[in-house]
């Protein structure tokens, strides 16, 4: 995950000298293309025409990405509530996407850790952003605002 940049360095009046090859490493997991943007025509139209409960752009207000997710359901009430799955890198970060695809590292404010494997929490989505609307993929879809450090809009999984 990330690209290698190699680099060619000329020595000052002792002619050309090459210094072996100079290797950096830069992750590219924050800045990726939300997925469909530049791919599948259909899918990038789907992406982009999707709004929140205010009319205003899901994607003008975070970085959209499918996303594992779960509902969980009060065995006392019909409440219910619609989860994102997060994935926690080794150094601690949180990533956002599911892993097949281009994830970006976000900084969530509440996580509820899953018992059974501290490299995966949960996202707990806000009842407002839920839609009738499903996500035309099939997975749930959700978009995340960096600026405010939330899911911004959320697509449940086809059937639901």
């Amino acid at each position: 995950m990330g690209e290698v940049v190699r680099r060619r360095i000329v020595s000052g009046s002792f002619g050309r000298s090459w210094i072996a090859a100079a290797m950096v490493v830069v992750p590219v997991v924050g800045w990726a293309k939300p997925p469909g943007i530049g791919g599948d025509p259909a899918r990038s139209a789907w992406v982009k025409s999707q709004t929140d409960a205010n009319g205003k752009s899901c994607c003008g207000e975070g970085d959209g990405r499918l996303v594992d997710s779960r509902v969980i359901v009060s065995l006392n009430t019909d409440d219910y509530r619609w989860q994102v799955k997060v994935y926690r890198t080794l150094d601690g970060h949180w990533l956002f996407g599911i892993p097949e695809e281009a994830q970006i590292v976000i900084d969530p404010t509440e996580v509820e850790a899953d018992p059974t494997d501290i490299t995966i929490g949960w996202l707990d989505v806000p009842h407002h952003l839920e839609t009738d609307i499903s996500s035309f993929t099939g997975k749930a879809f959700a978009w995340w605002s960096i600026a405010y450090n939330r899911i911004e809009c959320f697509r449940k999984p086809a059937g639901y």
